[in-house]
């Protein structure tokens, strides 16, 4: 889920759009689900602040995992978060959080713990829902039905326990698991489609378009060599505050797993120079192959209309996703991986 919107000039995944609305559409039917409640603007609040909390602890995490990369550039907290174990650490100040404020604010912990778990399901029954509209995945239909079905037992039971909310979140998380584990390729390719074997469409699915650049020391360098590897095709630009956060992350995946993954980083040297781009390098202590794309022709093929903006392209030279923005080293790890 990588696509984008632009707000003026400004790319928005969205991904972060989707959850945005999710978020609001859960609060809003938690709302509705409390409005009778004495306790109700208490309880919304609670989670109000641990929601803010929580994205503050995600956001700052990357300063926690990765001090030496913040140190190098503070930047670098602008674009990225913590990942994945910002997302665990996050979930346990929040958890501390909880048990503090309920403890000072006297309230019924079973109220508390089903306003929270209401919210959890919902937020997943929208999520899945918005992204079921925009991918048509099987995947997000099925998670959307068994929180939906969640939901509407929650709406009608008359016990607010904790038994009844933990039962819930554990019917939601073996839901999670199971469906995950069956097989949903993001990808969907028709061996019969002509489209599949042009160079000319720049879309997820489609073949990537080959090229041949020089690098920095004049060599030229194919896509068609890295076949077998998953291939980062990275446009940026040395004076595009965004791409510089982004090279020392980019940097250190590709030392870990070159043997598996190759970058490809095309610079714009139409509105940039060869001599920054070396001087870029040399200051960044770059090891990955830096292209040079002086007419803007591959830029223009490509379509990348914001920088950075990074194709991943599997083994058999299908483009898998497009990635606009800056990219994290567990966010390449992760595209990887899947």
């Amino acid at each position: 889920m990588d696509g984008y919107i632009m707000i003026g000039q400004f790319p928005v995944q969205i991904k972060w759009t989707f959850i945005f609305l999710s978020v609001l559409a859960a609060y809003g039917t938690l709302f509705y689900r409390l409005r009778a409640e004495r306790a109700s603007k208490q309880i919304l609040d609670i989670l109000t602040n641990s929601l803010m909390l929580f994205i503050l602890v995600w956001k700052l995490s990357y300063l926690f995992f990765s001090p030496l990369q913040t140190f190098k550039a503070p930047l670098n907290l602008l674009y990225f978060n913590g990942g994945n174990k910002g997302v665990a650490l996050g979930m346990v100040i929040v958890l501390l959080y909880l048990i503090r404020v309920s403890k000072k604010a006297a309230l019924p912990r079973e109220k508390l713990f089903f306003a929270i778990t209401w919210s959890i399901v919902s937020y997943y029954f929208f999520l899945r829902c918005l992204h079921f509209i925009l991918d048509k995945s099987l995947y997000d239909i099925l998670i959307a039905v068994v929180s939906g079905a969640i939901l509407i037992y929650l709406s009608k039971i008359r016990s607010e326990s904790i038994k009844v909310s933990i039962s819930s979140l554990l019917v939601l998380s073996l839901a999670f698991t199971m469906i995950s584990n069956l097989s949903f390729s993001k990808v969907q390719l028709d061996k019969n489609d002509p489209d599949v074997h042009k160079t000319s469409a720049i879309e997820v699915g489609k073949r990537a378009p080959t090229f041949k650049l020089q690098d920095l020391r004049d060599r030229e360098v194919k896509l068609s060599s890295s076949k077998g590897k998953t291939v980062f095709v990275n446009v940026w630009a040395t004076w595009c505050p965004p791409c510089r956060a982004e090279m020392p992350e980019m940097d250190r995946f590709y030392k870990e797993y070159k043997g598996d993954a190759e970058i490809l980083a095309i610079n714009l040297t139409e509105s940039d120079s060869k001599q920054a781009v070396l001087e870029f390098r040399k200051e960044y202590g770059l090891d990955f192959p830096i292209l040079l794309d002086p007419d803007g022709e591959i830029t223009e093929i490509y379509k990348a209309v914001t920088v950075p903006t990074t194709y991943i392209i599997n083994e058999k030279g299908i483009i898998t996703e497009k990635h606009v923005g800056p990219m994290s080293y567990e966010m390449m790890s992760g595209y990887l991986n899947d």
